[in-house]
């Protein structure tokens, strides 16, 4: 943005803003070249005056339209960047940037096609329509009224659908590109997408061939996943990459390359935390549903009296008093994977699993249900239990269940196992349950199925973008 808002000035206006600036001593600083910071301090009057008068004989000579029509010498534009392989690399390259803007006003706090409708679809699934920005905007176009959400989801799927005939599968990747969008991650996006719009029929298949691929397999050790040594691992369908040692700060959100997922979810106390993302009572009493514990709630759960890694043992006194008798897990990391410099907190190192093999697997079960294809889905939903299960003879036995108690052991699956990676939520609005889960705290459905219009937003448009209803 800065590049664009410089080449976005006059010639006059940027001639004499150079000029002043070099003038004051006031040009913009570069901590790697300090030898270059007391240079204009020589600068008088009098030269400032005739500096001044060549920038007026400058801009005269630059009304000449073949001059404002020439080429930068030096720098990248859109007209002369796109000429090698290397430029569409690095354009990609830097288009994965964003997926790890966590804070407000830069993206999501998880919380060229794919990646746009990846924004899109998180865009449609949180506000409903938006505006449907599927072009460079010209200055004329930012004020750009909402579309129904019906347009936005065309607008994904036909993303997807390319991305999908162009992109190699994940076997097809070195090992170093492990985190670059695959086919089987547009697929899986789709999928979802499908699954939203209820398009039971079409998600089935879909679903089948993401399974039939054999391009990805559950990990065997559930508790492995969300260790730094589970990422991107032979489940790993889509992960925004996250490191500990990219130096990083809390000001500077387009620049992290840190997650802060880390110190959200760590207690308070002597963990050095924020207390944040609460597990509930309810959703641990999920995990003895069945009569028996589940295995996977040692993965999910911190609770008194657990080790938290090299961080201690978790009382609620080492919490600093705080009342809470669970914790998240998924995501913590120990003390010692902390940023090797620099302040840890903004730094944190864990890969975002945006979709796993066993979502896929659990979303075809729900499609497959609704086609009336109950066999596919018990096949689908039994081997995530199987995975969980282990070598365990006693519990999570295959779910043999038909009808509506079918679909229930569907959706307890996902929540037992997702839970606490953010789908819990939208797995209500979109399966029509919120108002029954959420009702008794509040959730109003005509309203609050959408997430508010920021305000930002709204002032940016001149009003063009209009608030979502009920707030």
């Amino acid at each position: 943005m800065g590049v664009l808002v410089f080449l976005g000035f006059g010639v006059l206006e940027g001639t004499l803003l150079y000029v002043i600036l070099l003038s004051l001593n006031e040009a913009p600083q570069n901590t790697k070249t300090p030898k270059h910071q007391n240079t204009f301090k020589s600068y008088d009057m009098k030269n400032i005056r005739l500096l001044l008068l060549a920038s007026l004989l400058f801009y005269a000579y630059a009304c000449n339209k073949d001059f404002l029509d020439r080429k930068p010498l030096v720098g990248a534009a859109e007209e002369n960047f796109y000429r090698t392989e290397q430029d569409a690399v690095a354009a990609v390259n830097a288009a994965y940037a964003p997926l790890q803007f966590e804070l407000s006003p830069g993206g999501h706090f998880r919380w060229f096609r794919f990646i746009r409708a990846w924004f899109f679809y998180n865009l449609a699934t949180m506000f409903g329509g938006v505006p449907l920005a599927d072009h460079v905007l010209a200055p004329s176009e930012y004020n750009l009224p909402r579309s129904n959400e019906a347009e936005v989801w065309v607008l994904i799927e036909a993303d997807l659908r390319e991305a999908i005939a162009a992109l190699p599968p994940r076997s097809q990747y070195p090992p170093d590109n492990l985190a670059r969008v695959t086919k089987g991650a547009a697929q899986s996006l789709l999928l979802k997408s499908l699954v939203w719009q209820q398009r039971w029929s079409e998600a089935q298949t879909l679903g089948e061939e993401i399974i039939n691929s054999n391009e990805y397999q559950l990990e065997p050790n559930y508790a492995k996943i969300f260790t730094l040594a589970g990422e991107n691992g032979p489940e790993s369908i889509f992960e925004i990459q996250y490191m500990n040692a990219s130096g990083g700060n809390w000001g500077k959100n387009n620049a992290n390359e840190g997650t802060f997922t880390n110190v959200f979810q760590r207690p308070r106390g002597q963990f050095e935390g924020y207390g944040f993302n609460i597990p509930t009572e309810d959703f641990v009493q999920e995990f003895f549903k069945e009569g028996f514990e589940d295995p996977r709630l040692k993965s999910t759960v911190f609770r008194v009296g657990d080790l938290m890694g090299d961080r201690g043992v978790f009382t609620k006194d080492a919490t600093g008093g705080f009342p809470y008798d669970y914790y998240a897990k998924k995501y913590f990391t120990n003390k010692s994977e902390d940023a090797p410099f620099g302040d840890p907190n903004p730094n944190g190192g864990s890969n975002d699993r945006v979709i796993r093999f066993s979502d896929v697997l659990l979303l075809h079960a729900e499609a497959a249900f609704h086609n009336n294809n109950e066999d596919a889905a018990r096949q689908s939903v039994n081997r995530v239990r199987a995975r969980a299960r282990g070598t365990l003879p006693n519990v999570l036995p295959n779910i043999t269940a038909t009808g509506p108690a079918l679909l229930e052991a569907i959706y307890h699956e996902r929540r037992v196992e997702l839970g606490l990676e953010g789908h819990r939520f939208f797995d209500l609005i979109r399966t029509g349950r919120a108002t029954q889960v959420l009702g008794p705290l509040g959730f109003v459905e005509s309203t609050h199925k959408r997430f508010p219009i920021p305000l930002s937003q709204i002032q940016a448009t001149n009003g063009a973008i209009s608030q979502n209803a009920g707030y």
